[in-house]
Formats: C-alpha cells, structure tokens, sequence
C-alpha cells in the first residue's frame, strides 16, 4: 500500500526534472524509474499515444474511448484482451493500464506490470495517477511550447519575404501583415479580412487550398494555412493579369486564323494557341520554353526585339516574318504589349484579308442557293439582302424588302429585338419561333436561327435563317395532350390518397369494437359474469387470441397506410440498445422462440454507444424480424447481434437457422402483401398480411439506415440493418417525414 513517505519521495524526485530543459523521451523514462524503484514495480513503461493518433488495439481502442485506467489483477488466458494474455504469458501475474489525460487531451498510456497478484490498489493507483498528472502536463506544456517557437522562427522569416502575408484572428482582425500586404489590398491601420471579401470562416474552410477573390476590380488569389483554432496564416497574390491572359487564351485556342503567345522576359515562350502552330506548321507542343527570336527570320529579329522592348508603355503593332515550315516563310500580323511575367504577343495571318473576302463570297453563294429563308439586316434593322424563298413564302418582291425595317414582317417586333440582344452578347440564337407577316397579310409560322457576322471592313450585319414550319399545329395538339395527360395524373394521384385515407379511417374505426370484443371476452374468461366449463374457456380464448391477430393485421394495415401518406413521425430519443432486450414486446418473443425450443441470444459488442433513434418503432423492427425467424424457424436458433460498424453507425443481425428464402422469392420479399411460403415448416402459422417487412424497411428509411438480408435455402437467413448513431441535421421541409 502506497504511504506518504512513498508519496513524498516521488515527488521530490519528479519536481526537480519536470520544469529541466531534458526531452519527452527522457522524461518519460525518468518517471517510469522513479515509480518502479518507488512502489517496486517490475515493469513501468509510457508509450507515445495521444489524441492525435488512432488507438493500434483492442485494450488501446478501450482507453481511447473510456479514458479510464483499466486494472486486472489476476491475469489469465481468459483476459479480455490480447495484449494482457502476452503480460501473463512473460510471467507477470497483474496490471494496470493508465490513460494519462491533461484538459481532455489523451497525451500518453502509463503501463504498470508486476509478477505478483492483486497489486494494484486503489491507494497505490491514486498515488500514480496524481504523480502522472504532473508529467502530463509537462510533457503537453513543452509539446506546446515547441510547436509555439516553431510557428513563431517560421513567421519571422516568412514576413520579411516579398509575399504579401497576414495573421487573422477569429474575430476577423488582422493581427499582423506585412509590409506588402499593406501596400497591395490598401489595409488601414486596423484591417479586417473583409478587405479582402472574406470571413474567418470562409478563410479556414480554404486551409491547404487556394481560392479567388476580387477587390477594387482585381483578382487576388488567397491561401490559408491554420495555426490553431484562433489563428489563421493568410498570403495573397495579385493575378488579375494572369486571369486576363488566361481568359483571352483559352477563347482564342480554338481559332485556327487569330492566335496568342506569352513570352517571358528573355522572349522564351511560355505557351502558345493553336493557331501558331495551323498557320506556321511548328509543333505546338515542341514550342514551350523555345526563345522565339530563334523562330523568326533574320529580317525580322531585331525590329522584333525594338518593338517589345518599347511595349511597356503600350502595344505595340507590325508585322513579321516566321521562318515557316509548311513554307519559305510566314507573314503574320502582330499587336505586342508587356505584363507581369514579360510579353503578351496577338497575331493573325496577313493573307486574313484574303480569307475573309472567300468567306463573305461564299456566304453570299450560301444566300443565293440555300432553300431556307435567308435575310440579312443591317445593325439598324434595314434589309440588306434575302433570298428567292423569302420572296416565294412571303410574296414580296426582292425589291420591296430591301431597305424595309425587318421587324415589320414580324407579327411579334420584340422577338427580333430579342434575338439581336443574344447574337450582341455572343450567344448563338437556335430554334426560335417566329411568325412573319406575308404581303396578304397571312401569318407563316417558322424556325429561325440569327448570327452576328462581319465583314472584312468590319460592319455588322444580322443573318437570319427561317424554315416554315408545317407541323406547328401538331405540336400544339401534343401540347394539349401533354396537359390532359398531367390533369389525368393528378387526379390518380388525388384518388390514391383518398385510397390512403380511406383505409386508414376504416382501419382507425376497426379497432374501437375490436377492444370492446378483446375487453369483454377477457371478462368472460376470467369469470366475472359467472364460472365457464373447460370449453367455454377454451372458445373464450381462441376470441381473445383471434382478436389480437385480428388488431395486429389492423395495425399493420394503419401503419403502411400512414407511411404512404407520410403521416409516420418518429419521437427519437437517446437509447441504449442493450435495454430494448429488456421490453415486453421482445421478452414475448424470447418465450414463445423457447417454448418451441430454439435457442434465443441478444449480443451488443461492448464498443456500441447511445443511438439517437425512435425505441418504440425500433422495438417494431425487431419484432417483425425476430417474428419472422420464429415463425419459419422449427430447430436450431435465433441470435440478435449488435456491434459498431463505423465511426457514424451500428448495426443489428437478426440470425436464424430456419428454412431460408429461395432465389424467386428474394427480390420480393419487402414488397407489400407479399408472403413467403411456408411449405417446409412442421406447423402452419396463420396468414399474415404481408406488411411486416415492408412497413420495417420505410422505419429504417424514416431513421436515415439501410436494410438487407442473406439467405440459403434450407441453411437460414440473416436480416441486417444500419442506423445514424447521431441523425443528420439537415432541416426536412414541412411536407417530409419527420
């Protein structure tokens, strides 16, 4: 038994090294020194688990979880756990195994091994665990510290850099930020991050990744690294001209005549658009990192080199020549301008203007020969141009449409203005129904699509394309149908609910006479209006036990009409599991599994906690399964098993050796009113209604679970379920489950 001179000289022995400069390692060996030679202990160890680090055993698991010392003082080969059979099996005869915890931290395991029994005391262990405290909170305190002077050497060298960096504080506040920060986000003497758009919380979501924001018309790009649960490590960098460059690169890597290239300060290329490569024949991929001087023939290298030198103020344009491949040579035509990394170079083909007049030709053919409807309009709405179909359709002459506003040969003006906004904007207009009025004012009915197009001047015009449409009314017929067809699926489904509701109420109404039979009969049984002979009793009771099955039924009818209607709530509470064996419900069951000598157990796994889940509609799921093993179980058992299958969820085993479920009858068994059969058992139940399985599966879904089943014919069947420990906490609307 521990005294205190025991006590006294433990401490004067730990005090002096607990504030030294000495580390974890040896302090933790000083300590286990001082205990054995102290309380002559054979085997005193600390090992480096903390809260940080997942447990590596089963005895590890239960301190983690416990945080309570677990003593054995008489170990044998029938310990709980592994690791105290290999102690008894290296001659020790008791243990004690510490959690040493400091502010709900887990910061080291204290093991004490002796090779006698019944060693540790209660008195012994209390001397233990003060003396373990101490060192705990040494050992946190120096963790702490080091990690603290490790953050604090980083920041003072990270600040001097010239990344624009900032502590923030969990109120928001900018703690500290360097000198480039200040100057690039304009910070006052008292900052918050909401200068940079931005909130603590927002700012420790990004930790480990990057995010944009924008600011005073720039684009920054913001990274975050936490500190601890108060502080956030924050650098930012300005990349609005690299957004800019990104954007025009990536509109302009599909065109094959108008392409970019971004060089860096020596001229080295950093990457290039694919119109580099369709118009000189240089491999685009080869091209990365190549100076582009190098590319260019002799003539026109240095006027190259004069023009981007002189392009920081502003582009600066010219033409040059490539030394081709597919050619002597290429001529392009070229805008050169500077930015952050070097210079941005846009350049087109200087034979474009060629190219352009064969496409407008071609599109002027395209007008002439199409037998769509084809009208060009001017950027004020005047006809320029349409084609012979637009004369035969609308029986006007060429003549008279040209120079006519184009929106008074539409019944709907607003739909040309509408489409001209769209094409402005860049957006293709495809598949618009427009009416155009014909000289006999008659309407035709047509599918027009609108570009915006250019002309080598670059003056804008509006094409528009028009194909009639002949089967417009028969669209319109299908859309009414369409519309019958959904009045034709409400009203199903307002007659199924009246279905739902109606077998409800009915159901709901049986149950008054039904008590007053189950009551009255239960008076006469026991002999209240006068004693019954041996078969009247008899007769009595098969009205009571009728009646339940009979109120049963009608119960599982209420409950599957109530889930379809959604009008099952759930009342969860916290529940242990292991108390629901204890409910009348499933003791009824144990009895009746006895009485036809099956073998019942109810195993929850020491590592299962609380669930938050409705007792009473779980009591309903087990009754239903353990029912169902019952009735088509004749030898053998039923076993219930709970164990923790994650870190978010349990789940129940319902086991019994009964007949099993053939192949057919397995995709069918949670359908309603379905019943297996039942041709292998000894005695023939009474039929059920086929509700039991159905109404366990929607329980389960109400809960956030799963629900499944294995079975062999003739060998039993295994129906298993999952649920939340913890339900989601995601708001449900009004119209849900609850």
């Amino acid at each position: 038994m521990a005294d205190d001179a025991s006590t006294k000289k433990l401490l004067s022995e730990l005090i002096p090294i607990l504030g030294s400069a000495v580390s974890d390692e040896e302090l933790s060996k000083h300590f286990s020194s001082v205990i054995a030679g102290t309380f002559g202990i054979e085997q005193v160890s600390m090992d480096g688990m903390h809260d940080e680090s997942a447990p590596s055993g089963a005895l590890e698991g239960y301190l983690f979880n416990t945080r309570k010392p677990y003593i054995d003082n008489q170990l044998s080969e029938f310990s709980s756990f592994p690791e105290l059979i290999n102690y008894k099996n290296s001659g020790y005869r008791s243990c004690a195994i510490m959690p040493i915890i400091v502010n709900s931290r887990l910061i080291s395991v204290l093991r004490l091994l002796s090779k006698s029994e019944n060693r540790f005391t209660e008195d012994l262990i209390g001397s233990i665990s003060f003396s373990a405290y101490l060192v705990g909170f040494a050992l946190m305190y120096k963790r702490e510290s080091s990690r603290n002077l490790s953050i604090a050497n980083y920041f003072n060298g990270a600040f001097n850099s010239a990344v624009p960096q900032m502590i923030v504080s969990i109120d928001g506040n900018v703690v500290k930020a360097n000198s480039m920060a200040i100057r690039l986000l304009e910070l006052p003497a008292r900052a918050t991050v909401r200068e940079i758009g931005l909130d603590f919380a927002q700012l420790t979501a990004l930790a480990g990744k990057s995010a944009k924001v924008q600011r005073k018309a720039r684009v920054y790009s913001v990274t975050t690294s936490k500190i601890n649960d108060k502080l956030l490590h924050v650098s930012v960098q300005d990349i609005t001209d690299l957004e800019m460059l990104g954007a025009e690169t990536t509109a302009m890597q599909g065109s094959v005549q108008i392409g970019m290239i971004l060089l860096d300060r020596n001229l080295n290329i950093i990457t290039s658009t694919n119109a580099f490569s369709s118009i000189t024949g240089y491999d685009n991929d080869m091209l990365q990192g190549k100076n582009f001087i190098n590319l260019l023939k002799e003539s026109s290298r240095d006027a190259f080199k004069q023009d981007a030198a002189a392009s920081s103020g502003k582009p600066v344009h010219g033409t040059l020549d490539v030394a081709g491949v597919k050619a002597a040579s290429t001529r392009l035509r070229y805008s050169v301008a500077s930015y952050m990394l070097g210079h941005v170079l846009v350049f087109t083909n200087a034979q474009a203007e060629s190219y352009i007049s064969a496409v407008n030709s071609a599109l002027a053919d395209f007008i002439s020969n199409t037998s769509e409807l084809v009208i060009v309009a001017d950027t004020l709405g005047y006809i320029k141009e349409c084609n012979l179909p637009v004369e035969a359709m609308l029986q006007y002459s060429r003549n008279e449409l040209i120079g006519r506003d184009v929106k008074s040969i539409y019944v709907e003006p607003a739909l040309f203005e509408r489409d001209v906004k769209y094409v402005i904007g860049g957006t293709k207009v495809d598949n618009s129904y427009v009416d155009f009025i014909a000289k006999d004012n008659g309407r035709v009915s047509t599918s027009c699509s609108m570009r915006l197009v250019k002309d080598m001047n670059g003056d804008a015009s509006y094409v528009i394309f028009a194909k009639e449409l002949e089967t417009k009314r028969l669209l319109q017929d299908q859309g009414s149908k369409i519309k019958e067809m959904a009045n034709e699926a409400n009203r199903l489904r307002a007659n199924s609910d009246l279905k739902s509701q109606f077998i409800y109420n009915i159901s709901h109404e049986l149950k008054t006479p039904l008590t007053n039979i189950k009551g009255f009969s239960s008076l006469l049984y026991g002999g209240e209006f006068g004693a019954l002979n041996e078969e009247q009793r008899n007769y009595t009771n098969t009205i009571t036990q009728e009646a339940d099955r009979l109120m049963l039924i009608i119960q599982q009818i209420l409950d599957a009409a109530k889930l379809e209607a959604n009008k099952v709530k759930l009342e969860p509470k916290e529940l242990d599991l292991r108390d629901l064996e204890n409910s009348h419900s499933i003791g009824a069951l144990k009895e009746m599994s006895r009485n036809k000598g099956l073998d019942f157990s109810w195993n929850v796994s020491f590592d299962v906690p609380k669930i938050t889940a409705d007792p009473n509609r779980l009591i309903q799921v087990f009754v239903n399964l353990i029912g169902n093993s019952v009735k088509f179980t004749e030898k053998g058992s039923i076993t219930v098993k709970v164990f923790k299958k994650s870190k978010r969820t349990v789940e129940c085993d319902v086991i019994d050796t009964g007949i099993g479920i053939s192949d057919d009858d397995k995709h069918k068994i949670f359908k309603k009113f379905y019943e297996a059969p039942k041709k292998d058992l000894v005695k023939q139940d009474g039929a059920g209604t086929g509700l039991g399985l159905s109404i366990t599966r929607e329980i389960i879904k109400l809960h956030g679970g799963r629900i499944g089943f294995e079975s062999q014919l003739g060998k039993g069947s295994t129906f298993w379920f999952s649920l939340p420990i913890k339900p989601k906490s995601k708001k449900r609307s009004a119209d849900q489950i609850t």
